[in-house]
């Protein structure tokens, strides 16, 4: 099967993300519930793109201390093709966190970053603690149908937090996204 390019995927990521932006501010009950669907591949994707960050973070923190990194980093094919779960997803980042500084003089961005980094998690579970109910129990006789539209603005409010924390974690942690020396150590491409 062949992959969309960088310019293609980016323009597959806008166009769901303003298709979802248009159903979720619908009054019309079912298609907001589709925005919802968007919203929740979204997330799916932001979660790995945060999780490969989180690897790269990782793994540069194992070279500028001079050990050989444990793992080699993942591309998004990882994650797809073993269908691993978003929640599993999320809870890998955890057990990466708290970030630790290689120096004294950025331990502070390391606890920032961690912090944003668990926010950014805990933003995710309350979209998922919102949308899993909506996808697997709408047949649920314990839930009325007010209560399932009530739970559809709590996912998309969830969203929208989950887009605010995962965006303020990857400014923060841009300054230390892979540099040459890490790009040729992992892909010979510095």
């Amino acid at each position: 099967m062949a992959q969309l390019n960088t310019d293609q995927q980016i323009q597959k990521l806008e166009e769901a993300m303003r298709m979802a932006e248009r159903a979720s501010a619908s009054s019309d009950v079912p298609t907001r519930l589709g925005a919802l669907v968007l919203y929740a591949g979204i997330v799916d994707f932001l979660a790995i793109q945060a999780a490969r960050l989180v690897e790269r973070l990782v793994l540069k923190g194992q070279l500028a201390d001079g050990k050989t990194p444990l793992f080699k980093p993942n591309e998004d094919s990882f994650f797809y093709n073993r269908k691993i779960s978003t929640g599993r997803i999320l809870v890998g980042i955890r057990k990466f966190l708290p970030f630790t500084a290689p120096s004294a003089d950025i331990s502070a961005d390391a606890a920032h970053i961690t912090k944003l980094a668990e926010t950014m998690v805990a933003d995710a579970f309350r979209f998922l603690d919102c949308r899993n109910p909506l996808l697997h129990q709408i047949g649920n006789p314990a839930r009325t149908f007010t209560e399932v539209l009530v739970m559809a603005d709590q996912a998309i409010a969830a969203y929208h937090a989950f887009r605010e924390s995962h965006k303020a974690f990857f400014e923060a942690a841009a300054p230390y996204r892979f540099g040459p020396r890490e790009l040729d150590y992992f892909y010979g491409q510095g």
